[in-house]
């Protein structure tokens, strides 16, 4: 039968094949990072971006910044971990740094809220 044998053929090429998680796991071990996810079925975790590039040797992080008294939340899809997370959050605070249009974004996302 044709699909047993599609199956069996899945079935060998996970065993190899680690998850990008798992992978992420091990290289954030490798940094002296704890990385702890969330359980399957949860929404974030389906939404979390962050992976290890084995082009760059280098973890990119999804960072969620949340303003509380503005009310908003902005997200970083791929944030280089050798990146200074105040030099990360200076594009959304900081008046003379940031994207001007990146602010009035945020200043008209603020207002639908």
């Amino acid at each position: 039968d044709n699909r047993s044998h599609v199956a069996a053929h899945r079935s060998r090429r996970r065993r190899w094949q680690k998850p990008q998680e798992d992978i992420m796991e091990k290289f954030a071990r490798i940094r002296d990072v704890k990385f702890r996810r969330l359980p399957r079925g949860f929404s974030r975790r389906s939404e979390n971006t962050t992976f290890y590039s084995f082009k760059t040797k280098a973890i990119h992080w999804r960072i969620c910044w949340r303003f509380p008294l503005a009310d908003a939340e902005c997200v970083d899809k791929r944030v280089h971990e050798k990146t200074l997370l105040g030099r990360a959050l200076e594009k959304y605070v900081d008046s003379d740094k940031g994207d001007p249009v990146l602010k009035h974004r945020q200043v008209g996302c603020v207002l639908q809220l």
